[in-house]
Order: C-alpha cells, then sequence, then structure tokens
C-alpha cells in the first residue's frame, strides 16, 4: 500500500487550503524546512554544492517519515 502524507494530511483537515510538505512539516512537527529558493539563491540546481543538495534531500526524506507517524496516528486516533 502507498500512502502519501499530502493527501493524509488532506484527510485530517479537508478545509485547510495547504498540504504540501513544507507547510504541514512546519504545523504538524514545527519545523521549518530549507526553502528551495533559498538553497539555490537564483542559482541553477547544478550549481549548489552537492553536500548542501544532499542535505536539502534527506530533509525531506526525514520530515516526510516523521509526518506518515505523526498523520497516520492522528487519523487512526480519529476512527
Amino acid at each position: 500500500t502507498i500512502k502519501d502524507t499530502i493527501i493524509m494530511d488532506y484527510l485530517l483537515d479537508p478545509n485547510r487550503k495547504t498540504h504540501g510538505l513544507k507547510e504541514i512539516s512546519k504545523l504538524h512537527l514545527n519545523y521549518a524546512q530549507v526553502d528551495y529558493q533559498e538553497l539555490t539563491k537564483g542559482k541553477s540546481i547544478r550549481e549548489v554544492p552537492l553536500e548542501e543538495l544532499t542535505q536539502y534531500a534527506c530533509e525531506d526524506t526525514d520530515q516526510t517519515f516523521q509526518l506518515y507517524h505523526y498523520i497516520n496516528n492522528q487519523l487512526k486516533s480519529k476512527l
């Protein structure tokens, strides 16, 4: 089974207009992720150092993992 944190978050609160990873990470986990524009600073993605890109990708992955567990527990408690 594939579970999408954005869809899960929508099920948690369908009245909220945004369900993007960065928004729900801030809302549920009180964590402000690095913004893509901030990462690239107007440069091409190819100009961003690999270490910074790796950190950005790992942060997205970690937040998705944490959000899955948080939202899944919230949804279960509503059953």
